[in-house]
């Protein structure tokens, strides 16, 4: 939702893949993308980049951001999902639902 909102990007590719038991999310957009090190460093400033990094933390994954300005940005999760706390979190299908759901308006 994210690149959605903010990159002004003609094209929104998401892509995800499994190898074993990593699973890797990717988002990549043609959108007007930014200076990765400044949004660091302003990090206080940008709730979304603490979000992302928190929730990355929170299970353990593997966050990585790249970006170019005028050229567009790469986001990619990679971690080992939980398979207890999948299968039983009461929210799962309705959080894929509407993961799902707003894909499709992209």
């Amino acid at each position: 939702m994210n690149a959605w909102k903010h990159s002004d990007a003609s094209r929104i590719h998401v892509h995800e893949q499994q190898i074993d038991d990593l699973v890797s999310i990717s988002i990549e957009d043609d959108g007007r993308g930014f200076d990765v090190d400044e949004l660091i460093s302003q990090d206080e400033n940008h709730f979304g980049l603490s979000i992302m990094r928190a929730r990355a933390r929170r299970i353990e994954a593997d966050l990585r951001i790249e970006s170019t300005p005028g050229v567009g940005t790469l986001v990619r999760l990679t971690w080992k999902p939980d398979r207890r706390y999948n299968d039983h979190h009461p929210d799962s299908d309705v959080q894929v639902t509407a993961l799902q759901t707003g894909l499709t308006k992209v």
